[in-house]
């Protein structure tokens, strides 16, 4: 019989009999009567989540009260005690903390047998518990009695996850040493390696002696306090890193340690899981530093164009300690050249510095070294003359006030005299007038004074004029006083002289010249374009080419659909280049043939000459429909060969390509439009001068005239004389008339043409035919004079007191040296940056002038151009100025520019290349 929950204190139970007949009831009734006695079995389990936390994380504990009976519960109360580190946060319901900080009281309702109930406390990590276990415990008392109290406790284990501080310490670039003096940065890096928040963080950073800390740079967090600098980082987050720290410190210049020693330490108010990587200490030895000091001077005292100059350097080393490579760099003055140096010492052209290696072991503390440089003061020199010296080392210095000196030296005040003697023709024949024009330049600084000019002529002239009323003739002298010539000024007199007659050349017997051809076959498909190229011996020379058009394909066309589109000389004037442009349907064949003339004379003398051939004269033309003509000219004594043209875009009908007494001329039909070059090169009638001697050419021109009928081809033929070879054919062809070019071979020359309209046509041609044999012996005579100045005042340099012009008189027809020029030229000392060059010409015509830079150096590349321009050369000599370019124009002016290429092309086709002398 079970006792129900709201029994009375006493139970009373009656049991009763009954039956039929029974007389006495009394007894038949019986009751027992039992006190009733509450028992409740109260049992908690505790459990928390998360099992661990950070610091300040939260902890919630589950208190789970199970009644096993046998009566209910009216009530029970949990006293969860928290352990140190944790403190109460919430509970469910019914919790309240309890008389103290570490407790909480929980208030649990009625609980039937066999029921359970759960209540939830929560409670915070507290500062200070990282990596900490803590244990909770909770107790259950039940209202009523609890038969037993063993499972009316419980206790579960949370953790606090740890707090893990490192830190590194190093130098900035990791040097492996230390320079005495030097600035260096150390650099302090904190990481929490731990999972816990790391509170009232400071790292520290001991300042050894030998290191003073610059407090003005100090990161802002960071203090200096006595001899360490202390950082407070505050809190820091778990698994974060600190912003890097960076300190700046000086070795001191004397009196530091062998080697300074740091160490950085890094704190929290936490427990450091790892104390290991709390500290990190650096430890770099000490280079002492040498304060090294130069001084410079030079003698003599003063100084003049020409003049050596000794400059005396001395290094002292004031200690402490040794140079480690110590160095000293010599600037030398402007307006010299170097001589000599020391052993020790290089020296650089293109700085203009001098640099030597100094002995270490002979800079000790108070020990030098010294050493002498020469240099040569330069022609125009600009005082003063300044020298620097500049002494450095890889050790620290720890005064560098006194690691540079200078020296200057007053340059005395000279005149800057010169003269240049040009001459107004490069060739003349026997009773030509020449003038010489003879100039004294003053470059200064000072002026010159009592100036005179004396030009003593030569054998094979005669004296015929003088344009100074001041000049005096004495048999072959020529003097001309011209007074004071002032710094920057010029004066000038011309003198004129007649030829001498020249004696017959000794031998009437001539030279042997070779002409030779060569051909290369020409196919185009229908509808195409194609190029052949023929190409001339070694040692041979094109004068003349053509592309003959052979067939064309029957049914598929004309040869009027065959359109020559290049009809040229080839690039390196040894062969020729032939271009169609095949319209007819079918094959278009022909031959691309170049006539070819020996360079040099063939025959067996002992000596030959060559052939002067100057480089092609080219003109570009850019057309609209029409007719159009271009005319290309060669100067005195020379005739054009190779004409050639070539159309670069669209098309046309070359139907003159004549000569034109030297030059050449060139009619062209043009359908649409046209871009087209057209070229000639010219060959001079006398060959080159061997031996004091030339030859002339024997060259005459033939012609002849063939009129086509309508629809045919025909053709006609020139033929030289005997031991003589076609060198250059000629055309004129009336309008429509088609050119299939021309066959040499070579004393014949064979023309083709085709008419394909519907009147006659007519084609005039024509034959340069030149003797393979040239003339007898032409003397050439070279005729050098030679003039001088002179003054009363002190001349920087004599040198340039002197000038000759050179012309050559001869009987030749042709030019034997068309340019020429001086191997030097000079630069100016004052206005703009430029150049002056002789260059001599045998004829009037306009030269384009370049200097380019011999090698690398200066800041220019090798092949740059320093200087250029264009002028227009007379016959004889010819002063040319040329400006140097803007990236150059220091380095001309200052002299480092010695030695330079000069080139000069001329309009017809000439050009000279040369190494010049820059003075």
């Amino acid at each position: 019989m079970a006792v129900d929950n709201d029994a009375p204190a006493q139970v009373a139970n009656t049991a009763t009999v009954s039956g039929g007949g029974d007389a006495l009831l009394a007894n038949n009734s019986s009751v027992d009567a039992a006190p009733t006695v509450a028992g409740t079995d109260l049992e908690i389990a505790k459990s928390a989540y998360p099992a661990s936390v950070p610091v300040g994380g939260i902890f919630t504990f589950r208190l789970k009260v199970t009644n096993n009976g046998p009566s209910a519960s009216t009530g029970s109360t949990i006293l969860d005690t928290l352990p140190s580190g944790l403190t109460f946060v919430s509970g469910d319901a019914g919790c309240a903390s309890g008389t103290t900080a570490s407790t909480v009281i929980c208030e649990v309702g009625p609980l039937a047998s066999g029921d359970s109930t759960t209540v939830k406390v929560t409670a915070k990590a507290a500062l200070g518990t990282a990596g900490a276990v803590l244990t909770n415990s909770a107790t259950v008392t039940a209202h009523e009695d609890d038969p037993s109290t063993d499972d009316n406790t419980s206790a579960v284990d949370v953790s606090v996850q740890p707090v893990d501080l490192a830190v590194s310490n190093s130098i900035v670039g990791n040097p492996a040493s230390l320079d005495a003096g030097g600035t260096y940065t150390w650099r302090l890096d904190v990481t929490n390696l731990g999972l816990s928040p790391a509170a009232d963080s400071t790292v520290r950073f001991s300042v050894p002696d030998g290191l003073t800390v610059d407090e003005s740079s100090l990161d802002p967090r960071c203090a200096l306090d006595g001899a360490t600098v202390v950082c407070q980082l505050g809190t820091v987050g778990p698994q974060a890193d600190v912003p890097t720290i960076l300190i700046d410190a000086v070795v001191a210049t004397t009196g530091a340690p062998a080697t300074i020693s740091t160490l950085a330490t890094v704190q929290t108010s936490e427990p450091d899981a790892d104390a290991g990587n709390d500290s990190a200490a650096t430890a770099t030895p000490v280079v002492s530093g040498a304060d090294l000091g130069v001084t410079i001077s030079s003698s003599p005292t003063s100084v003049g164009a020409g003049d050596l100059l000794t400059l005396s350097g001395q290094v002292t080393n004031y200690g402490p300690g040794t140079p480690v490579n110590p160095v000293v760099v010599i600037t030398l003055p402007a307006g010299t050249t170097f001589v000599s140096a020391p052993g020790n010492c290089t020296y650089d052209d293109t700085d203009r510095t001098v640099t030597c290696d100094l002995p270490a072991d002979e800079l000790e503390p108070g020990e030098s070294v010294s050493g002498e440089i020469v240099v040569r003061v330069g022609d125009s020199p600009v005082g003063p003359l300044t020298a620097t010296a500049t002494v450095s080392a890889d050790t620290p210095d720890g005064d560098l006030s006194n690691n540079q000196a200078t020296t200057s030296v007053p340059v005395n005040a000279y005149a800057g005299l010169s003269i240049n003697k040009t001459v107004n023709r490069a060739q003349a024949s026997p009773g030509d007038e020449v003038v010489y024009a003879l100039t004294a330049s003053n470059f200064g600084p000072a002026n010159a004074h009592d100036v005179v000019i004396s030009d003593v002529l030569p054998a094979g002239v005669t004296f015929a004029g003088v344009d100074s009323p001041s000049c005096t003739v004495s048999g072959n002298e020529v003097t001309c006083p011209v007074g004071t010539v002032r710094a920057g000024e010029d004066t000038a007199v011309r003198i004129r002289a007649t030829v001498d007659p020249i004696a017959a050349g000794t031998s009437s017997s001539g030279h042997q010249l070779d002409v030779t051809k060569v051909e290369t076959h020409l196919s185009a498909a229908g509808a195409s374009t194609a190029s052949a190229t023929a190409t001339c011996p070694s040692g041979y020379v094109a004068t003349d080419g053509s592309v003959r058009l052979d067939a064309v394909d029957q049914g598929s066309g004309t040869f009027a659909d065959a359109i020559v589109l290049a009809d040229r000389v080839t690039d390196d004037g040894r062969g020729w280049t032939g271009t169609i442009r095949n319209e007819a349907t079918g094959q278009a064949q022909g031959k691309v043939n170049v006539v070819c003339l020996s360079q040099s004379t063939t025959s067996g003398e002992g000596h030959s000459h060559d052939v002067v051939l100057s480089a092609p004269i080219v003109s570009s033309q850019s057309w609209t429909a029409g007719t159009w003509d271009v005319d290309l000219s060669c100067s005195g004594g020379r005739l054009a060969t190779s004409p050639s043209f070539e159309f670069v875009s669209g098309e046309g009908v070359v139907r003159t390509s004549q000569t034109d007494g030297s030059g050449w001329h060139f009619t062209v039909d043009v359908p649409e439009s046209a871009d087209a070059t057209f070229a000639i090169s010219c060959l001079s009638k006398s060959l080159s001068v061997t031996q004091g001697h030339t030859h002339d050419l024997d060259l005459r021109q033939i012609s002849g005239t063939v009129t086509v009928q309508p629809g045919a081809t025909a053709e006609i033929q020139l033929t030289c004389g005997d031991l003589e070879k076609g060198i250059v054919a000629s055309y004129d062809l009336d309008p429509g008339l088609v050119s299939l070019g021309n066959d040499p071979q070579p004393k014949t020359r064979v023309f083709k043409f085709f008419n394909p309209t519907s009147a006659p046509l007519t084609a005039r041609v024509g034959l340069r035919c030149l003797s393979t044999a040239t003339g007898g012996e032409v003397t050439v005579s070279d005729i050098t004079n030679t003039a001088s100045v002179s003054t009363s005042s002190a001349d920087n340099t004599t040198v340039n007191d002197q000038s000759s012009a050179t012309f050559q008189a001869s009987r030749a027809v042709g030019p034997v040296r068309p340019i020429t020029a001086t191997s030097t030229a000079t630069v100016p000392s004052r206005g703009p940056a430029r150049v002056k060059v002789m260059i001599g010409s045998s004829e009037k015509r306009v030269a384009d002038v370049k200097l380019k830079t011999l090698k690398r150096g200066a800041g220019l590349r090798k092949g740059a151009v320093v200087a250029k321009g264009r002028t227009t050369l007379r016959p004889g000599d010819n002063t040319v100025k040329v400006r140097a370019t803007k990236k150059a124009a220091k380095d001309v002016r200052k002299g480092r520019i010695n030695r330079a290429t000069m080139v000069v092309t001329t309009r017809d086709g000439e050009r000279l290349v040369r190494t010049v002398r820059l003075t």
